[in-house]
């Protein structure tokens, strides 16, 4: 008897590569997430119109216990020394929000009913992120105090310029607090010997 021949099996496919979402200021992109369906985890890169990134925002399945909260969070890539506080907001079902045992445990948080129709915004140093509830299941009048699905509108875009001010006069940058006539400081020469 001849012996079998050897049977091949396939090497299992590669996992996908996880890469954040492209976003372009100005455009609204639809952020779905669906328990058991979606990942833990989901970003979004933001760029300009010329392609220069511009920031990044996140959306993480947060759960109490049994209950699934979302936390949102947006970052503009200037802020690399992380001078303010990156915002967050957390979406939570109604009844989560109304519930009197999970009310003290989203305490610090910014917590945001997922009613649809709810609308907030994330500022950073130059940007801002519309954020629109869509749609959310359960609905908002259910018992049900875990997010199962929900959907959202982001929009990211460019902070209004801020009027400017003129600074207090002490403060302003070359002059000297003790005498109010001082000029501008000039740099001194550079010797070398």
């Amino acid at each position: 008897p001849s012996p079998a021949p050897a049977v091949r099996r396939r090497a299992p496919a590669p996992a996908p590569v996880w890469r954040p979402a492209r976003v372009t200021l100005g455009q609204t992109i639809r952020a779905e997430y669906v328990a058991d369906e979606t990942p833990t985890i989901q970003s979004w890169l933001v760029y300009n119109q010329r392609g220069g990134l511009e920031g990044g925002a996140g959306l993480l399945v947060r759960p109490l216990g049994e209950v699934n909260t979302l936390d949102l969070w947006f970052s503009d890539r200037d802020d690399v020394d992380q001078t303010t506080k990156t915002p967050k907001i957390t979406l939570a079902s109604r009844a989560a929000c109304d519930d009197p045992v999970l009310r003290p445990l989203l305490a610090d948080r910014r917590v945001v009913p997922a009613v649809p129709g709810e609308t907030v915004v994330l500022e950073t140093l130059d940007l801002v992120l519309d954020v629109t509830v869509e749609s959310v299941e359960p609905p908002p009048h259910a018992d049900e105090p875990s997010l199962t699905a929900i959907t959202l509108a982001l929009t990211p875009h460019r902070a209004e310029p801020r009027p400017a001010t003129a600074p207090h006069p002490a403060l302003a940058v070359g002059r000297d607090e003790d005498d109010e006539g001082a000029q501008e400081r000039r740099p001194l020469p550079f010797r070398r010997d």
